[in-house]
């Protein structure tokens, strides 16, 4: 796992993003990716750095007044990036990314040619 210095590791030092995303879907943990940097990488490409940023520490139980001094936003900004980040979380495209492995979208590509 390379996530050592990520924001996410900063914030949840004792479970890896797989078993996080595991908890927030409510599935079983075979049918999400088992791997975090495909998973860091996901979230990162689909979401702003704010709305990343958000979303780990408001997962971390972190208090809505100390994201927002974090983040320097307001804290009806922080909300507003609370409903953007969770139902960009909750879409059915992006649950679909982060229940695929990573190594099978590879082969699919390949296939194609």
């Amino acid at each position: 796992m390379r996530l050592e210095n990520s924001i996410w590791h900063r914030y949840h030092p004792q479970t890896s993003l797989h078993e996080g995303l595991v908890r927030f879907y409510g599935c079983e943990s075979e049918s999400v990716s088992t791997d975090d940097d495909y998973l860091y990488a996901l979230l990162k490409r689909k979401l702003t750095k704010k709305e990343l940023r958000f979303l780990i520490m408001d997962e971390a139980k972190v208090d809505t007044f100390v994201i927002a001094d974090t983040l320097h936003v307001s804290v009806e900004e922080c909300e507003a990036l609370r409903r953007k980040a969770y139902r960009k979380l909750r879409d059915g495209k992006m649950r679909k990314l982060v229940t695929s492995q990573p190594e099978s979208q590879d082969n699919e590509e390949s296939e194609g040619y």
